[in-house]
């Protein structure tokens, strides 16, 4: 029922970007409410509850000031491989999450901007989805307390910016690409991510003050040798290009690929950038050789949630539209799209 009602909104408000301005749809206790013009996402959000759900078509939004409520915000994806018929959601403006937000979560958007959270705010059970964010991810922006939050959630998306995880407890980020660095991660769990290093020169770490992880199943893109400033943390079957990571003080190192060459792990992937032509998949060869924990194949691929073809959010999907040139005798003009369900 859930999956028929999701897919009588999307297809009526991807219908209207035919016509008009594309329409936000918030649902709420059953009911559905559209909103359009250009604050469109803002008048959905001060509209809704803790509960609600957000649908945000293709096409660029301004995000409300402050986000206070634990709703669902989900667009139509990121990647263009899966947003030609919709074009992707794209958000604009720094995100700030805010009190009372606990629950909130983020689903198939291009988030251009930073996401942010200040440190002195308790904000738990945070979701990011099958998301890229451009920017920055500053769980403790402003900090100057030690009010912690906990339960963040982050797989199979794109992180450009970098990750400053500063009173967050029990974070786990799986399954995704992380281009930068990592900051402040203590008692954190990584697992069957692809980590570029773009940043900073080879004398910076990928992981910085970060103690007491758990990092595993994991691709160092990077020959940086200077993987972790921190103590205590467990490396459990990772790939380095290094063949001598320094992997910091009373490190636990258990199984981990050294001195690997990427080219002969990746099908398609070169450098420290992210890049949308590129492909993560790990050769046939690769597949069988550099296995995980679990036994499954180490990156993005692997693990408990492989990464899901195109970055596709949950909601129905629509894969192609077809719209005829004029219309016919009867003055109809003709629309045909293509809806894909999913099942995750």
């Amino acid at each position: 029922m859930k999956q028929l009602q999701q897919l009588i909104i999307i297809l009526l408000f991807s219908a209207s970007t035919l016509f008009a301005q594309p329409k936000v749809a918030l649902q709420s206790n059953g009911t559905t409410t559209l909103f359009d013009g250009s604050n469109a996402f803002s008048e959905a959000f001060n509209s809704s509850v803790t509960g609600d759900t957000i649908y945000l078509p293709g096409g660029s939004f301004s995000v409300p000031s402050r986000l206070d409520k634990g709703v669902a915000i989900i667009g139509a994806g990121f990647h263009p491989n899966s947003t030609v018929a919709t074009l992707p959601t794209v958000l604009n403006g720094d995100i700030l999450i805010d009190t009372g937000a606990d629950g909130i979560s983020f689903e198939g958007l291009l988030i251009n901007n930073s996401l942010q959270k200040n440190y002195n705010l308790s904000v738990n059970n945070i979701s990011i989805i099958r998301c890229r964010v451009n920017g920055d991810c500053n769980f403790s922006r402003n900090g100057t307390s030690s009010v912690n939050s906990s339960q963040l959630v982050a797989f199979q998306s794109v992180f450009i910016g970098s990750i400053n995880l500063k009173g967050m407890q029990n974070v786990l980020i799986s399954n995704s690409i992380i281009q930068n660095h990592i900051r402040y991660s203590d008692n954190n769990t990584f697992r069957n991510n692809s980590i570029l290093g773009a940043s900073g020169s080879t004398s910076n770490h990928i992981f910085r003050s970060s103690n007491n992880n758990t990092i595993a199943n994991t691709i160092f893109s990077t020959n940086n040798s200077t993987i972790i400033d921190g103590t205590g943390n467990i490396f459990l079957n990772n790939i380095f290009v290094h063949a001598t990571p320094k992997l910091g003080g009373g490190s636990v190192a258990i199984n981990n690929y050294y001195g690997v060459d990427l080219t002969t792990v990746y099908t398609n992937q070169s450098g420290n950038i992210y890049d949308y032509a590129h492909d993560y998949h790990l050769l046939p060869a690769a597949v069988g050789t550099y296995l995980g924990e679990d036994n499954s194949e180490v990156g993005i691929y692997g693990g408990m949630f492989p990464l899901k073809e195109s970055f596709v959010p949950l909601n129905p999907h629509i894969s192609s539209k077809t719209i005829a040139p004029t219309t016919d005798a009867s003055g109809n003009l003709q629309i045909e799209f293509q809806v894909e369900a999913q099942d995750n």
